[in-house]
């Protein structure tokens, strides 16, 4: 069952992969006070995508791109949900019945009883929300 479906943000950074790059990023970010609350970072050929959450995105985004990263920012979905078996398939399915393609996923787990946090990005965000809730 979700706890908690809402609209957020994420930062978006494609750069050349190299060694340290996630690092020196979230240098930058940490050294602003900003917390990060999702990451998901991925590498395919020379490209490296860096997929970010923060609690202050607009002072992130300055300070990146102030030291020279290509950075953007995209509406996502934000949940909450349970942390029991069966509560990511259950989203998952819901959205898969009513032909809502899941573009990319990444999240937490929780097992001390907090909620899972995922991060979800469909071929139709206003509709994945509403089929959410």
């Amino acid at each position: 069952m979700t706890e908690h479906v809402y609209t957020g943000k994420q930062i978006l950074i494609t750069m050349p992969n190299k060694v340290g790059l996630l690092s020196n990023i979230t240098t930058v970010i940490m050294s602003l006070g900003i917390n990060i609350e999702g990451v998901s970072a991925s590498a395919s050929g020379e490209q490296a995508q860096i997929m970010i959450v923060t609690e202050d995105n607009r002072t992130a985004i300055e300070a990146l791109r102030t030291k020279g990263y290509v950075v953007k920012e995209d509406d996502v979905v934000m949940m909450e949900l349970e942390d029991d078996p069966g509560t990511l398939e259950d989203a998952c399915s819901r959205l898969a019945a009513e032909n809502i393609d899941i573009k990319y996923i990444y999240g937490t787990s929780c097992p001390s009883g907090c909620p899972a946090q995922l991060v979800i990005n469909t071929s139709n965000n206003t509709k994945a929300m509403s089929i959410l809730k």
